[in-house]
């Protein structure tokens, strides 16, 4: 296991640092890289995954936190009103828009990717976790089924956070190495894992 921290020690979010502690403590035999916001493909802070997970037993994971108290969708489920009554931008929109921009740049390499048969030529996954680490189950809940346009990914909430690993750590599919390492590679390029942002972590 490696850890790309960023700067992981200014981190607020609780329930995201009983995850990463959860992550590092439970699965430290794993091969994954987890790499907390980095940002890629030229998006901001606020666009990117808060945690991108390479592994490989289970593909990529992709799970974004929201730190902010949400009480309503807007109608197109693109803006996320708050407690505050200040609106931000949908996590679930934003976590299918970087799902697409990373599949597309993984079809660009010929090893991965056969275009003839539209498909990847080993078996990939790419798993998507939003979890609402101010709100319960039960409000979030509540918000989406009078939602005109529902979540469209999976969501875990500050009452049930830790049933993440039901979600992700699961349907292993064994990525051959010589996959895992093109994969490495066309992420560091994308500065998803860049090496000039690396810095390895030694949780406790």
């Amino acid at each position: 296991m490696e850890f790309i921290a960023g700067n992981i020690e200014n981190e607020r979010d609780q329930i995201l640092l009983n995850i990463w502690n959860d992550i590092s403590k439970n699965y430290k035999d794993l091969d994954l890289i987890i790499g907390y916001k980095t940002p890629s493909f030229g998006k901001q802070i606020d666009e990117t995954p808060s945690l991108i997970i390479r592994s490989k037993d289970f593909g990529v994971i992709l799970i974004d936190f929201i730190n902010e108290n949400i009480v309503e969708f807007d109608e197109e489920n693109e803006y996320w009103k708050t407690s505050d009554d200040e609106y931000i931008s949908s996590k679930d929109l934003n976590i299918d828009l970087f799902e697409k921009e990373l599949i597309n740049k993984l079809k660009d390499d010929k090893t991965l990717f056969n275009i003839r048969k539209d498909s990847f030529n080993f078996s990939f996954s790419i798993k998507k976790l939003l979890v609402f680490s101010q709100n319960s189950f039960a409000e979030i809940e509540k918000i989406n089924s009078t939602s005109e346009i529902p979540l469209s990914n999976q969501y875990l909430c500050s009452d049930n956070s830790l049933d993440y690993k039901n979600y992700i750590f699961q349907d292993n599919i064994n990525i051959e190495s010589k996959f895992i390492d093109i994969i490495d590679s066309i992420f560091d390029g994308s500065n998803i894992f860049h090496k000039k942002i690396k810095r390895k972590l030694n949780p406790s």
